[in-house]
């Protein structure tokens, strides 16, 4: 049985987290790259592509997915941060710069985004199945995750997915500049 806050946070006050965040981060991302030179048309912009945002229930229920695992990771990265700091190393202040951290964690959000995705509309992937409206979720026997994972771990996909690693670092890696 889940707790007041679990039913809070899952139920009436979900869009009014997703709207905050949403308003916070677009805001954020607006003053930071000054794409216009006045604060209040950030915020104006940034209050209504969050109002978008939170009354859009598919982006809600993506987001209601993905963002307890992004917080997971958060944390997970603190934690890693405080260990490498309790073992001696000082300067962890230029860490995000380093390019495989970076890829790795914009990897990560994508998987994350991507699984989230998938889970939200199986329904209507399910209706492309041969036979389409006859499928619903309670007459198909195979659980959903199961051939989703079964799906993201098939030697064609996965073949696909060493060919896009193989070209986004031979695009980093012939794009980059060495000084010397």
């Amino acid at each position: 049985m889940p707790t007041l806050l679990e039913a809070l946070v899952r139920g009436p006050l979900l869009p009014v987290l997703i709207f905050l965040l949403a308003f916070a981060l677009i805001y954020a991302v607006l003053s930071k790259i000054k794409l216009f030179p006045s604060n209040g048309i950030n915020a104006i912009l940034a209050f209504v592509v969050a109002l978008l945002i939170a009354t859009t229930n598919k982006i809600v229920e993506i987001l209601a997915i993905a963002l307890p695992w992004y917080a997971a990771i958060m944390t997970i990265g603190i934690f890693i941060l405080l260990i490498v700091a309790a073992f001696g190393i000082k300067d962890i202040s230029n860490l995000g710069e380093n390019p495989t951290i970076l890829y790795t964690a914009i990897s990560l959000a994508v998987i994350i985004l991507f699984f989230s995705i998938a889970h939200v509309f199986q329904g209507e992937i399910r209706e492309q199945l041969p036979g389409g409206s006859n499928y619903t979720n309670e007459s198909i026997p195979s659980n959903w995750h199961q051939d989703f994972v079964r799906t993201f771990f098939h030697p064609n996909f996965l073949g696909v997915m060493v060919v896009f690693i193989i070209a986004t670092l031979a695009i980093v890696f012939l794009s980059s500049t060495k000084e010397g």
